[in-house]
């Protein structure tokens, strides 16, 4: 049925989401990929004086911390896959 599952991530660690994506990855020997997307914007909006470099660092290691999670948790359930975070430009 299905050979790559591509599933957003988001900043819950315990989501549904994944968890509905990796029992359809096992069902259907499927590979799955997660990603998650870190929007610097946001946080640029909460404050003109925000060091916004300080907070997408911090964006970007959750990210990190997120895809090493999903990770543990496909491995976990014998699902095939991988995680990956990407940060969009601030520009355009």
């Amino acid at each position: 049925m299905y050979t790559h599952i591509l599933v957003a991530v988001g900043t819950d660690t315990d989501s549904v989401t994944l968890e509905a994506a990796i029992r359809l990855a096992r069902e259907c020997g499927a590979r799955l990929t997660a990603l998650h997307v870190v929007d610097p914007l946001p946080g640029q909006a909460l404050a003109a004086d925000c060091n916004i470099g300080y907070t997408v660092g911090v964006f970007e290691a959750y990210g990190r911390e997120l895809a090493a999670h999903t990770i543990a948790a496909l491995h976990a359930a014998g699902c095939a896959g991988e995680a990956h975070t990407l940060t969009l430009p601030m520009c355009g």
